[in-house]
């Protein structure tokens, strides 16, 4: 069982009050040691661990961000370009750990934002980081541009509360409630508009199957507890996405599709259940979104060298 009562106990000695890092009787035995044997392992392991304190405290610090998303030349091709094929990638030579954790020699994206002849990503952290921000806004923006087009075919449309589907041929769901008009769209999940990227057949693969409408059988439309199978999340009306004709596309007949927009609802009705924020991209789950997109990769604790 662990230790429950909330004071230290070293992993030493095994007294409390202190841990292993603050043992006397550890530090009392590796002076000791150094005067007698100063090749001992518990003495090179403390002079290791202080070196590193050292490094830590005294050197620049790395952007975590910045090292998972900056251009990389690894270092044999680095090593086997010519002088001016260096020059030209923007890169400059710094030193990196290779799989087996030795010193070798890369090219790294050069810093540009900050104004500096250094690497990219060195003496600044994740939060101060000036590409991050940057990125944030290109993609807040680019999100923003194709919302445009959305917020035009949901209002030209009529696609929001109060809108009625019919399901896709191809869709379970059409097997289990084939009669046209009897599910509601109740929400939409207007974040999730514009978050597509990719080229032309990866963005209709994704609009063709994102479920962003929340709609509820027409019976049960003001039961706070609907039976099940009577909500379902669907997609957007196919028949209003312009999607190109693709006989090859991959269509799972798990995801509810609507395939035809039964009964628009007013402009008034889908303004009013836009999130504030939503048409520049700056409401708070699209900036979730955007940053967990930017992050996923990223070891937030930023080091120093």
């Amino acid at each position: 069982m662990g230790n429950y009562s909330g004071t230290t106990r070293c992993g030493n000695c095994y007294e409390e009050g202190h841990n292993k890092a603050g043992c006397p009787r550890l530090k009392e035995r590796i002076e000791r040691l150094r005067k007698d044997d100063p090749s001992h392992y518990l003495v090179r392991r403390e002079d290791e661990k202080a070196a590193a304190r050292t490094a830590r405290a005294t050197g620049k610090r790395i952007c975590a961000y910045c090292k998972t998303h900056r251009k990389i030349i690894e270092s044999w091709d680095w090593r086997n370009m010519e002088a001016s094929e260096q020059q030209s990638s923007d890169c400059i030579e710094a030193n990196t750990k290779d799989s087996w954790g030795d010193d070798s020699l890369c090219g790294v994206e050069r810093d540009t934002l900050y104004g500096t002849e250094d690497e990219r990503g060195v003496g600044h952290s994740v939060r101060a980081c000036k590409y991050r921000k940057a990125d944030v806004a290109r993609r807040t923006s680019d999100i923003a541009a194709r919302r445009v087009v959305h917020l035009d075919r949901m209002l030209s449309n009529g696609i929001g509360p109060g809108a009625s589907v019919v399901f896709s041929d191809d869709c379970a769901s059409q097997g289990q409630w084939p009669t046209p008009g009897t599910f509601v769209v109740r929400a939409v999940n207007w974040p999730y508009l514009g978050i597509e990227v990719g080229d032309d057949h990866a963005v209709a693969n994704r609009l063709e199957s994102l479920e962003v409408l929340d709609t509820v059988h027409v019976a049960h439309l003001f039961n706070p507890n609907p039976p099940y199978g009577m909500e379902k999340k669907v997609t957007l009306p196919l028949d209003t996405l312009n999607l190109p004709e693709d006989n090859n596309r991959y269509r799972s007949s798990y995801t509810d599709r609507a395939a035809t927009l039964h009964r628009p609802t007013s402009a008034e009705k889908v303004r009013n259940s836009i999130p504030f924020g939503w048409t520049d991209g700056l409401d708070e789950r699209t900036q979730e979104i955007v940053m967990d997109g930017l992050m996923r990769d990223v070891k937030t604790r930023a080091k120093k060298k």
